[in-house]
């Protein structure tokens, strides 16, 4: 049986809004690596300069989606632990933490 405290963590509608925050940013960036390919698509960039728009984009996407999970969503618990205590027995931060990392290794190998 999970039992884990989240009491404190966040006020109501708090997570709701920087969960929205986040989905934002992170929906930006990947469209930068989107127009990233158009622009090569319509011959305005070569296919390396559209690899290192994607790659960086998702790279940034990735690595904030991680910072988010690990500080942003509730930066004023970090210091007392239970941000990690969240994020390590929730299946859906486990499932962000895995997308952040999946993402940032995407983007390295577009890079390289």
């Amino acid at each position: 049986e999970l039992h884990f405290v989240v009491e404190g963590l966040w006020g109501p509608g708090v997570y709701a809004s920087r969960s929205q925050t986040a989905h934002k940013v992170i929906g930006c960036m990947l469209l930068v690596g989107v127009l990233g390919w158009a622009a090569h698509i319509m011959q305005s960039a070569s296919l390396e300069r559209a690899y290192v728009i994607s790659g960086m984009s998702l790279c940034f996407a990735g690595s904030y989606l991680g910072l988010w999970v690990l500080i942003f969503s509730a930066p004023e618990h970090v210091l007392d632990g239970l941000v990690w205590s969240y994020a390590e027995r929730d299946l859906v931060q486990q499932q962000h933490l895995a997308i952040s990392c999946l993402a940032v290794t995407g983007g390295v190998l577009e890079i390289l």
